[in-house]
């Protein structure tokens, strides 16, 4: 717990935050997210830069 003293507030806002969103969702969403993550972090490092800029790109967020 430490740590977590040590982050700047905006940091500890942030993660406050999610962590309210993540207690909100129901085991199974958990479940999902947890599996979707550990695919995450088997791709190698180049492919997760493609996956990056692919959804950062303004055509993904719906605008044309």
């Amino acid at each position: 717990m430490e740590k977590w003293k040590q982050l700047p507030l905006e940091e500890r806002e942030h993660f406050q935050q999610w962590f309210q969103q993540w207690q909100k969702l129901s085991p199974d969403e958990r479940w999902i997210i947890r599996e979707k993550l550990k695919k995450w972090d088997r791709l190698p490092p180049g492919e997760q830069d493609k996956v990056r800029r692919r959804f950062s790109s303004p055509k993904s967020r719906g605008r044309p």
